[in-house]
């Protein structure tokens, strides 16, 4: 019931894309909004213990021209 989803927050973020990835460059999961996280599934099955890469790419709400990618890491325990 504690951190089931893989999300982020921001305000006035435009154009947002999320992308999971396992170790071997596999794509799992892609959303292009903040309100729909990871649940940690891929194709309607849970995803095994393990580290993903996740790319997050978005436009800043000054300009609206600004782009901007995240990259890191997230782990699953279940």
């Amino acid at each position: 019931g504690i951190n089931d989803k893989f999300e982020f927050f921001g305000y006035g973020e435009k154009g947002v894309e999320l992308n999971i990835y396992n170790r071997w460059g596999e794509h799992l999961y892609w959303t292009d909004t903040m309100t729909k996280p990871w649940d940690g599934t891929y194709n309607g099955t849970e995803v095994s213990n393990d580290v993903y890469v996740y790319i997050l790419k978005y436009t800043g709400m000054c300009t609206g021209k600004e782009e901007f990618e995240k990259s890191g890491h997230v782990t699953v325990v279940r």
